[in-house]
């Protein structure tokens, strides 16, 4: 059996084990393909009113959203949130 650690280099992303919508998933920076645990935040912020959840890379400061399966740039995301006029609480 493998340790988690091991399987990060493995997947190409850490799993998620954390509650919430990426429970499961892989996470991998889209800028720079970073794929450690360590490459991230530990905070990981969650807007209650979509679901979405905010992951920041450590490796080159991008912020980046991941919401019902997508991965999206966090400047991206707030676009979309202002043109269906939801204030994107961490904007």
């Amino acid at each position: 059996m493998l340790t988690d650690d091991q399987l990060e280099h493995i997947n190409g992303g850490f799993g998620e084990l954390a509650s919430g919508g990426t429970k499961g998933m892989n996470i991998v920076c889209p800028s720079c393909a970073a794929s450690n645990k360590s490459d991230f935040s530990n905070k990981v912020l969650k807007d209650a009113k979509t679901g979405s959840l905010e992951y920041k890379c450590n490796k080159c400061n991008t912020s980046f959203i991941c919401y019902d399966g997508y991965v999206i740039l966090k400047s991206d995301w707030i676009n979309l949130c202002n043109k269906k006029g939801h204030k994107y609480p961490f904007a």
